[in-house]
């Protein structure tokens, strides 16, 4: 018995919308059945697209006195050579400050502010 190209075509079709579906299902059960893991995948989403998050962030020397404080829209990235970036935005998500900060044997402080 002899499969036609478009049978197969017809049939690779079927199995991949198969697949998709089964993929989308799973994706769903996984956001409803761990909801502190959907709170997590969300906020990262959310963070991503709507440049940064409302945050405070407090720089501490090693004897525990504020050296600087920041509040607002930011991203922080941490880099390998121990110093962390600090990217604040406007409510439009244009660059508003960038900040490098060289921590030594300081302590920073970020906190997450509800919106």
């Amino acid at each position: 018995m002899k499969i036609d190209s478009y049978k197969a075509q017809e049939i690779i079709w079927k199995v991949a919308m198969a697949v998709a579906t089964v993929a989308c299902v799973a994706f769903l059960a996984w956001l409803l059945v761990t909801p502190a893991s959907c709170a997590r995948w969300r906020e990262r989403r959310r963070v991503e697209y709507e440049y940064g998050t409302p945050r405070h962030i407090t720089l501490y020397d090693f004897d525990g006195e504020v050296v600087r404080e920041w509040s607002g829209k930011c991203d922080v990235e941490y880099r390998n050579d121990g110093a962390v970036d600090l990217v604040f935005y406007t409510d439009d998500g244009e660059i508003e400050q960038r900040t490098v900060v060289s921590i030594g044997y300081g302590q920073l402080i970020v906190e997450t502010e509800d919106e």
